[in-house]
């Protein structure tokens, strides 16, 4: 229940409903984080596919397929905090997305292995009162990595399943 308080201090009721989070992904790493913060959250399943042909640098990208995939799930919500987002990796003018298979997971880590690229998430809140969007936010974050050489063993062991992200 939101409060305000009077002049007194005493406490009242919020006029505003309570804010659930909705989190517009099936992504368990996703659901994962947020509850690992303390945050309960419903998942929603945003019906929009990413697909390859957007032309735009990748911080622009993450944050319209975090639009779209919230934009897919507001008919789902009442009242609430809607969350969305999307993450990319990118290495040398190239946008890699999720893999789409383990022999493309494989080729994907052969590439960033040893290497610095940038991961890209953008992100997607939309504040909805009454199944009405009354706030939208955008934004996006890009953090360097340097994945450590690895072994044969090990890049089939991220392809084939260990730490995949589904």
């Amino acid at each position: 229940m939101g409060l305000e308080y009077w002049r007194s201090g005493r406490p009242k009721r919020s006029a505003e409903p309570p804010s659930l989070i909705y989190l517009a992904s099936t992504s368990p790493r996703r659901k994962a984080l947020l509850k690992k913060a303390g945050i309960s959250l419903r998942i929603l399943k945003p019906d929009y596919e990413e697909g390859k042909s957007l032309k735009a640098p990748p911080s622009r990208i993450v944050q319209i397929h975090a639009r779209r995939k919230a934009e897919s799930c507001v008919r789902q919500v009442r009242n609430g905090i809607l969350l969305a987002a999307d993450t990319v990796v990118y290495l040398d003018g190239k946008i890699f997305g999720k893999p789409a298979d383990q022999k493309e997971a494989r080729l994907i880590l052969g590439r960033l292995q040893g290497r610095r690229h940038f991961v890209y998430t953008g992100v997607a809140i939309f504040k909805i009162i009454r199944g009405e969007v009354v706030e939208r936010t955008f934004f996006f974050e890009k953090t360097g990595v340097r994945l450590k050489s690895l072994t044969a063993k090990d890049i089939d062991n991220v392809a084939f399943g260990h730490g995949k992200d589904n």
